[in-house]
């Protein structure tokens, strides 16, 4: 399989929401290098919910959600999750052994 056709597989799963994120991504990668692409994407105004969702998510409400209510959840969350580097860090060594 080819990389195209592999993407194009992918690309046929995904939400209509999904498919324009991504869209949104390839245009700004089109039109700057990539190291201004990393700056912008530090200097990007943040939401104005910062904190992590996994701080504001009800653990019992979860139980009753759908997988589409679920995933769409997470895709409004990008960018406000933190993530603990050392904890990924560990998993990667475990993960070795």
């Amino acid at each position: 399989m080819t990389l195209q056709q592999e993407a194009y597989k992918k690309i046929d799963k995904m939400s209509d929401d999904a498919i324009r994120m991504i869209l949104d991504l390839i245009d700004k990668m089109q039109s700057m290098t990539v190291s201004d692409f990393n700056t912008e994407m530090k200097t990007q105004d943040k939401p104005a919910a910062t904190g992590d969702i996994v701080d504001t998510i009800d653990e019992n409400a979860l139980k009753t959600m759908s997988k589409e209510e679920k995933k769409t959840l997470f895709l409004r969350s990008r960018g406000n999750m933190h993530i603990d580097v050392r904890a990924i860090d560990e998993l990667r060594k475990r993960s070795v052994l």
